[in-house]
């Protein structure tokens, strides 16, 4: 994605996150979603009492806090840990996660939230001056941070044929929660690059395969 692009969509997005919801209309729009995403069967999660809520929206005095917490707690890390313990384990490391000592956790949800993240957007802003003078100034300053990325787009690509059999299944089409057509086409627009490609694929793929492996019905 090229950066001007690639700016524009994340300005965008997080106007879609963080603005009131009767705002967010337009962003949204802009961006092909939806709190429900069209490849959802949103009346089949109506008529079951199922509404949509933007998990960014809250009533938090410290939003940033308590987001925090819950991927400390709940959703981020906790997946992080699980696969860093089944790597390692697997290859017989001894890994150490230095940065979750109880004490240092302790520390930092003690500060305020603006040694966290700074007025101007700097992250791990309390860290980044107390290394001055150790660490190189370059590597305090880099904005690039990215994790272990991985080829989807090309291992689907490649796996095509497989992928289209699997979004046409009949195992697909007895899910009512999902609109089959819908996913076809944001499907196939990702892998030939004219959307965003997005890991919500495998998901589609993971979903349809657990729903014919334990048989569930949806009713």
């Amino acid at each position: 994605m090229p950066a001007a692009r690639g700016t524009f969509y994340l300005l965008t997005r997080l106007a879609a996150s963080l603005l009131p919801a009767q705002w967010q209309k337009l962003p949204r729009k802009i961006l092909r979603e939806d709190l429900f995403p069209q490849w959802m069967n949103k009346t089949w999660f109506i008529q079951r009492g199922v509404y949509s809520r933007n998990p960014w929206q809250n009533d938090w005095p410290e939003a940033l806090r308590q987001q925090l917490l819950y991927d400390l707690q709940i959703a981020s890390l906790p997946h992080l840990l699980r696969y860093e313990d089944r790597d390692s384990m697997w290859h017989s490391i001894e890994s150490r996660v230095p940065f979750l000592t109880p004490q240092l956790i302790h520390f930092i949800f003690a500060l305020p939230e603006e040694y966290i993240l700074a007025p101007d957007g700097t992250t791990k802003a309390v860290f980044r001056k107390a290394m001055e003078g150790i660490v190189p100034q370059p590597i305090l300053n880099r904005r690039d941070k990215i994790g272990f990325a991985t080829p989807e787009r090309e291992w689907l690509s490649a796996l095509r044929p497989w992928l289209e059999n699997v979004l046409s299944s009949e195992s697909a089409h007895t899910i009512p929660a999902l609109r089959v057509k819908e996913l076809k086409r944001q499907g196939y627009a990702m892998l030939e690059g004219r959307r965003l490609f997005k890991w919500t694929i495998w998901r589609w793929v993971n979903f349809i395969y657990w729903s014919e492996r334990f048989e569930v019905e949806y009713v």
